[in-house]
């Protein structure tokens, strides 16, 4: 017989200085489906709250900052926030505010549980400051080269976009210390266990 293991490990509500701070809890469930409802459960939990992390609707507070920024920098190099929806998820050649909205809108979506698929061209992007990458299966944000955040990498990975394949979840995100020598951290794991 096989089970589903849901593990979450978190410094959320708060921040935390060291991994030991985290907090961890464990749920066993029967099915795939009772252990991605009980997933996407406790990732809404956190989401649509406000906390170090989140921004109350569903938003990773981190993402919002590098969009704010990007568009200072488009609107002070003269460039117009582009409002158009394009078929790419992030521009190839930069990852520009408004990739940045479309990578906070999939991530929003995919929280609610709207059965969000990534594009089916696994595709790359960077600031030089944070790198975006997809492989189909799994959106990674992370500190790119020698320009990451605050000094420090953030690091973003998850997997919670089309549902309907039974195989282990996660969702990943650690700004790496960006607030003053603390960390907002939430790991979140569905994997299967044989008993």
């Amino acid at each position: 017989m096989s089970y589903w293991v849901l593990s979450v490990r978190t410094s959320l509500p708060d921040v935390c200085c060291s991994p030991e701070d985290l907090k961890t809890s464990f749920w066993v469930f029967d099915s795939f489906e009772a252990g991605k409802t009980a997933f996407l459960q406790k990732l809404k939990e956190f989401a649509f709250s406000e906390n170090e992390m989140f921004d109350g609707d569903g938003r990773i507070v981190m993402l919002s900052d590098q969009r704010d920024m990007a568009e200072y920098d488009e609107e002070a190099d003269g460039f117009e926030a582009n409002d158009i929806a394009t078929e790419e998820l992030m521009d190839p050649d930069h990852l520009d505010a408004h990739s940045l909205l479309n990578i906070e809108n999939i991530i929003r979506n995919a929280l609610l549980g709207n059965g969000v698929s990534l594009p089916s061209v696994p595709e790359s992007s960077t600031n030089w400051m944070i790198a975006a990458e997809h492989d189909c299966e799994t959106l990674t944000i992370r500190g790119d080269g020698d320009g990451p955040i605050n000094g420090c990498d953030p690091y973003i990975s998850m997997n919670i976009f089309d549902l309907n394949i039974e195989r282990a979840l996660h969702f990943y995100v650690n700004d790496m210390f960006g607030q003053e020598g603390a960390s907002a951290e939430l790991y979140v794991d569905l994997k299967k266990a044989e008993n």
